[in-house]
Order: C-alpha cells, then structure tokens, then sequence
C-alpha cells in the first residue's frame, strides 16, 4: 500500500486538481446524510464498492476510519470534515495504487431552496497526482467524476426505493 500524505480541509481549497460532481437527490438532507454515513451500507448504491468497513472505534466523526474497495483499489481513509447534514470529507492516507500523493475527497449537502424534500448533493475530490497520476490524470479526473454523478443517481433511486410510505 502507498501512504499518502494526510490533509486537512483547507486543502478542498488549494489543491493543484480539484474534480466536482453535483446532483440534486430526491431526499431530504437528513435522509441522505444517513446514507453517506452509513459505511457498510456503500455497496448498496455506489457503483463498483466490493466492501467499505469502519476500522476505528468510533464510524463516524473526525478522527474515524475505513477501508474502501471499489473497482481494483483498496483505500484507507480518514475523516478530517464532519458537518452533520451539511459536509463530510476524508483524507486518502494509503492506497494500494499510487496514482496520488495527495487525495481528500468531500460532499457537501444543501437543500434545495424552498424545497426541503430534495438536496442538492456536491462531490469534491481535490488531488495531487504522481508522475504516473500525472499522465493518467484526464483518465482518472474523468473516472471520478463519472464514479460520483453514477453515484448520486444510484443514491437517488435507492432512497426513492426505500422511501417509508
């Protein structure tokens, strides 16, 4: 496994590539909070997640930690940005790729104005890249992006689908 060198959420702020995904989910910033903060319940709706396991005491909070398996990576990650409702972020600090060597990656809620049943729901991924993240770096900024926008649509039906009636 790489380590990456840890960031803070300053970082959303001054890294040298920065790669946005917004959507508006049918759900209600609560609702979808839940889901996000939900570690073993990833596989469920976002695409290519084999596993996502809490490894620390505490699964939520700054401070916590998971691992991550989607497509062929393996990621360990720690969250440095905890908003309840509104932002959640980590910072990458291993992964057995070493396309980085730096990752943070964030979302941030805000409901739809004047309408408190859809959010709006913004990916950020804020990166420096490796010489070989360096000539990957359309391919994998392009694979983020898709990953997340096919995310927030898998994330959108599921909740329509389990939506209590």
């Amino acid at each position: 496994m790489a380590h990456l060198s840890p960031v803070d959420a300053s970082y959303l702020d001054t890294a040298p590539t920065v790669v946005v995904a917004e959507s508006v989910i049918r759900a209600p910033a609560a609702r979808v909070w839940e889901t996000l903060i939900d570690n073993e319940g990833w596989a469920m709706w976002f695409p290519g997640v084999k596993t996502c396991t809490t490894t620390s005491e505490n699964a939520t909070g700054v401070g916590s930690t998971r691992t991550i398996e989607v497509g062929g990576l393996k990621v360990e990650e720690e969250f440095n940005l905890w908003e309840p409702e509104k932002a959640w972020g980590f910072t990458v600090v291993k992964c057995n790729v070493a396309f980085a060597k730096k990752l943070m990656e964030a979302v941030r809620l805000e409901p739809v104005a004047d309408d408190e049943h859809h959010t709006t729901v913004t990916y950020i991924g804020a990166m420096e890249f490796t010489l070989i993240g360096k000539v990957l770096a359309p391919v994998l900024k392009r694979q983020f992006r898709t990953s997340w926008l096919n995310a927030w649509t898998n994330l959108d039906a599921h909740l329509s689908a389990t939506t209590p009636t």
